[in-house]
C-alpha cells in the first residue's frame, strides 16, 4: 500500500479534494500547531477553509486567520477585484444575491467600517461579490467559515473562464444606496452599496458540449478533467441533477435503500412508506444544502425567524464552527460542553424557573469522544418547554 506524501491531496491528483495527507502523528501535531515544515506542504484542504495563501496572515490561537481559501476560488474573487475594485480591497464570493447580502450584512454589523459594495450578477450560474477593504477580511472570513455560504471550488473552476471571457459580466446597474459612514476615518470615503443585475444567459448547449475555455488550459485539458470527475463519480453528468436530488431525498428519507440508475430512477411518485419507520416522514420532508455547516446555519436561521429571538443551547463537546453560529448569529447561547446529566440536570433547574430556549444543538454521537447525549430527556424537556432539538449525528 503506497503512502501518501505530506501535504498531498486526498484523493489524489485532483485540484477539489477535501482532504490532505497527514502520514504520521508529528504532522498532525505540527498541522493544529501550524508549523511551517506542515503547513507549506499542504496542497488542499477542508472546502472552507483551505490552508495557504501567501501573504494572508496566520494566527496559531484564531482558526480563522489561520486558514485561507481554495486557490480557485482566490483567483476568481482577485480577478473581479482587478476589475471591479482597488489594490487595498478583497472579494468574497457567493452564489446568490441573498447569501451575498447576509455576508454584507454581517461585515457591518461587525467590523469598524462599512467600506463595501455588491456586485451581484443575475446569470447561469449566479456569482455574487462582496466587495470591501482588505483590514476587514479576518471578519468577512468568520461569516464564510461558519456559514458555509461561500461558492464551491467546482462553481469559481467553471465560472472563472467565463467572467475572463466577458460572459460573466454586469449590464444594468442600479441606483447606489449610500452607506452609513461609520469607524476610523481612513475608511469614511462615501461607501456605496451597488447592485449590478444583468440578463446575460448561457445555452445548455454550450456547458454541455464543454466549449467554454480554460483559465489555465486548453479545451483538450477541460474535457480530460470532465472525463475524470464523472468516470470517477465526483461529478454527475447534469441531465442526471434531479433524479440525482430526488434519490439523495428519499435515501435520507428511508424509502430508498439499494442502487438505481439515474438515468431512469427513481420516479418521481409520492413516497408511501419508509424504512425508519416514521409514520408521515416523506422525501418532501428533506431539505439538501451544499454542506453540513450550511445546513446548520440555515436551520438556525429559520428557527430564529419563526421562534423569535431566544439564545439556543449547545449540548455536548461542539465542532467550532457550530458553537461560534449560535454565539455569532443571534442572542447567543447557553453552552454545555460536557453534555453530561448533570448538565441537563442544570438545564430543567433553568427551565423550571422560567428560562426559555429557542433549540438545543448537539451531535449524536459526539466528535472526537463519541459521547451520546441522553436524546429521551432532551425530547422530553423539548416537549414541556417548546424548544427545538437540532440533531448533528455525522462524525
Amino acid at each position: 500500500m503506497s503512502i501518501l506524501e505530506l501535504g498531498e491531496s486526498i484523493p489524489p491528483l485532483t485540484p477539489h479534494a477535501v482532504s490532505m495527507s497527514l502520514p504520521t502523528w508529528a504532522d498532525n501535531v505540527g498541522y493544529e500547531e501550524g508549523k511551517k515544515r506542515v503547513m507549506d506542504k499542504l496542497s488542499t484542504g477542508y472546502p472552507r477553509y483551505c490552508p495557504g495563501i501567501p501573504g494572508q496572515e496566520k494566527s496559531l490561537a484564531d482558526p480563522v486567520t489561520r486558514f485561507s481559501i481554495h486557490k480557485l476560488i482566490v483567483a476568481f474573487a482577485d480577478d473581479i477585484i482587478g476589475k471591479y475594485g482597488t489594490p487595498d480591497q478583497k472579494a468574497m464570493l457567493f452564489p446568490s444575491s441573498k447569501t451575498a447580502q447576509r455576508c454584507h450584512g454581517f461585515i457591518k454589523t461587525n467590523g469598524e467600517a462599512s467600506f463595501t459594495r455588491d456586485l451581484i450578477a443575475q446569470v447561469l450560474p449566479s456569482i455574487s461579490a462582496v466587495i470591501f477593504h482588505k483590514d476587514l477580511f479576518p471578519i468577512a472570513k468568520q461569516y464564510w467559515q461558519h456559514s458555509g455560504d461561500g461558492i464551491s471550488s467546482r462553481r469559481a473552476e467553471f465560472c472563472h473562464p467565463l467572467f475572463s471571457d466577458g460572459k460573466l459580466v454586469n449590464s444594468t446597474p442600479v441606483q447606489p444606496i449610500q452607506n452609513m459612514k461609520r469607524g476610523p476615518k481612513r475608511y469614511q470615503r462615501g461607501s456605496v452599496d451597488q447592485t449590478f443585475l444583468t440578463g446575460k444567459k448561457f445555452t445548455s448547449e454550450g456547458v454541455e458540449n464543454s466549449q467554454l475555455p480554460l483559465q489555465n488550459g486548453t479545451a483538450e485539458t477541460r474535457e480530460s478533467t470532465q472525463f475524470l470527475e464523472e468516470r470517477f463519480g465526483r461529478n454527475l453528468d447534469i441531465s442526471f441533477v434531479d433524479n440525482a436530488r430526488l434519490a439523495i431525498c428519499r435515501r435520507i428519507a428511508g424509502s430508498l435503500v439499494g442502487q438505481v440508475d439515474l438515468a431512469v430512477e427513481p420516479s418521481p411518485t409520492r413516497m408511501t412508506s419508509n424504512s425508519r419507520g416514521v409514520k408521515g416522514v416523506s422525501n418532501d420532508d428533506v431539505f439538501l444544502y451544499p454542506c453540513g455547516m450550511n445546513a446548520i446555519f440555515n436551520t438556525h436561521r429559520m428557527l430564529l425567524e419563526s421562534g423569535g429571538q431566544l439564545k439556543s443551547i449547545s449540548f455536548g463537546f461542539p465542532y467550532v464552527d457550530a458553537l461560534k453560529i449560535l454565539q455569532k448569529f443571534g442572542p447567543g447561547c447557553l453552552f454545555y460542553g460536557n453534555g453530561s446529566s448533570e448538565d441537563l440536570d442544570d438545564l430543567e433547574a433553568r427551565l423550571e424557573a422560567g428560562e426559555r430556549y429557542l433549540a438545543l444543538f448537539c451531535e449524536f454521537p459526539g466528535n472526537p469522544m463519541l459521547i451520546c447525549p441522553d436524546l429521551k430527556r432532551i425530547r422530553r424537556l423539548a416537549d414541556t418547554y417548546d424548544f427545538a432539538v437540532v440533531v448533528d449525528d455525522l462524525v
